[in-house]
């Protein structure tokens, strides 16, 4: 796993190569599709509401997994993982770390 938010080759590896265009128009997909996953985490994290915590967050983890989001798909499978332990503290503590990440994909995403 290197440094940006994205891992081209595993994106590359399911459709072929592609440029940094066509990597950005994945990537903004990925990024709308799962907002709404990410506001429903927060919510159910907020309101400790587990059940729509495993569902958003198993929802959020595919798409991730799916554009080589390493990092969020990783944070997305811990919260999913830990949805059921009623840590609302710790899971709080990885929605920021989630959102932090979201943050980052949105700053790659201006430079490519």
């Amino acid at each position: 796993m290197d440094d940006t938010p994205i891992n081209k080759a595993i994106l590359e590896s399911m459709i072929g190569e592609i440029n940094d265009e066509e990597l950005k128009s994945f990537v903004v997909i990925f990024q709308e599709s799962t907002a709404l996953d990410l506001e429903r985490i927060k919510q159910a994290i907020a309101n400790k509401d587990n059940n729509e915590l495993i569902e958003a967050s198993h929802s959020a983890k595919g798409a991730a997994a799916s554009v080589g989001a390493e990092k969020i798909s990783k944070i997305l499978v811990t919260i999913h993982n830990n949805s059921q332990s009623n840590d609302w503290e710790t899971l709080e503590e990885q929605c920021h770390i989630l959102v932090r990440e979201f943050e980052l994909l949105d700053e790659y995403i201006k430079q490519l």
